[in-house]
């Protein structure tokens, strides 16, 4: 159920108010050390999250829960303690309604040296996460989410980043043949009680419109319809068209080929009214699947399909999507629109596949 976007009226409170949820909800869902397993309790570590009165209280509890249970929610909690002695010093903003891109570009901006290149990407991403939560777990006084347009303009453009965002020397993407080696792994994958037909068409979602996790998690029933011909960037046919709703209220659309997933989406949707707010995927609990618990469906199909090891299975899905439209020679322009990759991480893939076109020529 969607909690108030502003439920005491002022930045500073709002924003704490989420970040406490935002923790709680990784408390709620993050793996436990297994030498806790028996002894750790979600829902009670869950209740001290939320009950912190101050940053310093909430920092204690969560050094707690990573001692006693959870050791990876250290970036989680530094980050956001550092967003927050941000918020603290900015005097400009009086709601959490005027948040934007730019006021998020100026607070990592202002840093006087405190902190390193690095922190201040980590402080960025866990920005984001932290506003696309609420994004998706908040609701405005008249009644709708509340989106605000982070790593946007305001009329839609997309913004250089305030610092360098994370990028490995090369941006990865699997080959045609292993793309085809893990669909295949879909079939003897040991799913548990799971609708298979449910999971194979996430994956198939993942792979052949590279969306984002979370836009996978937020996409609804209405959001998908039968077109033919869409567009003369595609092949001739039935296609499945789905609308998009990013980090704002700007839509983009995707498409897939009706013949990729028609057998999975047929068996599946019939059980997918079952998903409150008309979501197209939720969990058996009926709840909106977050990026983390896609993740990790996605790494442990990665390892039985015995791919080798990365960090980043998803964003390597995302730029395997973004080469294969630049190996059909996608202007670099419509594959940084379709996929939403920044303009160097589009760059970085097509030098990389011009050299190898050039090293078979």
């Amino acid at each position: 159920m969607r909690k108030p976007l502003s439920p005491y009226g002022n930045l500073k409170d709002d924003i704490f108010y989420w970040i406490k949820e935002y923790l709680g909800s990784k408390v709620l869902e993050m793996k436990i050390d297994e030498e806790y397993k028996k002894t750790f309790n979600r829902d009670t570590e869950y209740q001290k999250v939320i009950a912190s009165k101050n940053m310093e209280a909430l920092s204690n509890v969560m050094l707690d829960i990573r001692k006693n249970g959870i050791p990876n929610l250290g970036t989680y909690i530094h980050s956001h303690e550092k967003f927050y002695k941000f918020i603290e010093k900015e005097k400009k903003l009086q709601s959490i309604r005027e948040f934007n891109t730019e006021y998020r570009d100026t607070l990592l901006k202002k840093n006087d040296g405190s902190y390193s290149t690095n922190t201040l990407r980590s402080v960025l991403v866990q920005i984001n996460s932290l506003f696309i939560y609420i994004e998706n777990n908040a609701v405005d006084i008249d009644g709708d989410p509340y989106f605000f347009n982070l790593g946007l303009t305001e009329t839609g453009e997309k913004t250089e980043l305030p610092v360098a965002p994370f990028l490995e020397n090369d941006v990865k993407y699997i080959e045609p043949y292993e793309l085809l080696h893990l669909i295949a792994m879909l079939d003897t994958f040991p799913f548990r009680g799971e609708n298979i037909d449910k999971n194979k068409l996430m994956i198939k979602l993942l792979l052949f419109t590279g969306l984002r996790l979370e836009e996978l998690g937020r996409l609804k029933q209405k959001d998908i319809e039968l077109t033919e011909n869409p567009t003369p960037l595609l092949d001739d046919g039935i296609y499945l068209k789905l609308t998009i709703k990013g980090g704002s209220k700007k839509l983009r659309y995707a498409y897939i080929k009706n013949s990729l997933i028609n057998k999975e989406y047929v068996n599946y949707i019939a059980d997918a009214n079952l998903c409150s707010d008309g979501l197209l995927f939720c969990t058996k609990e009926n709840k909106q699947y977050t990026p983390s618990a896609i993740t990790a469906f996605i790494k442990n199909l990665w390892s039985h399909a015995e791919l080798k090891e990365n960090t980043s299975q998803a964003q390597t899905l995302r730029y395997s999507f973004a080469a294969y439209l630049l190996i059909k020679d996608v202007d670099i322009e419509i594959v940084q629109t379709l996929v939403g990759l920044y303009e160097n991480e589009v760059e970085k893939l097509y030098d990389k596949i011009e050299k190898i076109k050039h090293e078979k020529a």
